[in-house]
């Protein structure tokens, strides 16, 4: 497995990699479109991790002082293999730079991607009532330094 820095010819693989997002986020397909062209102007970081295909992803944004994980997956036949470790290993040094790392989860996420993180770091700080619509919540996990 390799892990290099997304690049405009993987557009469709990263969106065909994330075609559940919409079904979470509405407006996810337009957002994750403007976010990869964010990457591609530098003013967010786009890893992707890669076997014969693009088996898993994580955007950063800056948000002043703060970073966000905007996006972290890794797909399902790829999970448990290391993946998803590999892709948050390739970007501590990157979280140095920012007094505070956070993600949201989805409620159906917490269950397993909190003990994921938790060795990391991160600690569940809030929950977002109705973040992305009515009665969708989401959980706010927080890496300070």
């Amino acid at each position: 497995m390799i892990v290099r820095s997304y690049s405009a010819s993987d557009k469709e693989a990263v969106m065909q990699l994330l075609s559940n997002l919409p079904k979470l986020y509405p407006g996810a397909a337009d957002w994750l479109e403007r976010t990869l062209d964010l990457s591609l102007e530098k003013q967010a970081t786009c890893w992707l991790a890669e076997e014969q295909t693009i088996i898993g992803i994580i955007i950063l944004k800056p948000k002043g002082s703060k970073l966000k994980i905007a996006n972290f997956y890794v797909a399902e036949s790829a999970r448990r293999q290391g993946v998803g470790q590999t892709l948050l290993h390739h970007t501590l040094d990157e979280w140095q730079n920012y007094q505070e790392v956070f993600i949201t989860l989805a409620p159906e996420s917490k269950l397993t991607v909190m003990p994921f993180l938790a060795p990391y770091g991160f600690q569940e700080v809030a929950i977002s009532k109705d973040r992305y619509r009515p009665g969708y919540d989401e959980i706010i996990l927080v890496r300070k330094k």
